[in-house]
């Protein structure tokens, strides 16, 4: 690993591109493209969601514990990624948080009747091939409105 120190420009760079793999990760999922959303993770990603799906290892079992969890539940959902804040970059590694807030729509006849929740992410990302994965997550909800919770986090 290249452990010499980026210029302000590379810095920018790798930022860019870790933003953009957040942005990819959330379009993913809201378009319920779960093998490609899988992809964003490393193939021996860590992800923990505390409290609802726990400990995932390894990119097949997090789309198999995901998918199964997601994918019936909602007919169309929004991620958002705010707050993003990029604290550690190299050239093949970065750090980070975020906050999410979430939006499911059971049933799109009826999209006053939506799960919302809120939490806040830690990552940490590797360039793998030259292509910034997803290495490590965890997710830690705050706050839901409670409707249709069961739903997903039984």
């Amino acid at each position: 690993m290249n452990t010499e120190p980026l210029s302000p420009l590379e810095n920018l760079l790798v930022e860019s591109e870790v933003k953009k793999l957040m942005n990819v990760y959330c379009r993913l999922a809201d378009e319920f493209k779960w093998e490609d959303w899988a992809a964003c993770f490393a193939e021996d990603a860590y992800f923990n969601l505390p409290g609802t799906f726990g400990e995932m290892v390894g990119r097949a079992t997090i789309l198999k514990t995901c998918k199964g969890n997601m994918d019936h539940v909602y007919a169309a959902q929004q991620h958002y990624i705010v707050n993003v804040d990029i604290t550690a970059v190299s050239r093949d590694e970065a750090t980070a948080t975020g906050n999410l807030i979430f939006v499911g729509i059971s049933d799109v006849s009826k999209p006053t009747e939506a799960y919302q929740a809120g939490g806040r992410y830690e990552w940490q990302f590797k360039r793998i091939n030259g292509e910034w994965k997803i290495s490590h997550a965890i997710l830690n909800f705050l706050w839901n409105n409670g409707q249709d919770a069961d739903a997903v986090f039984d």
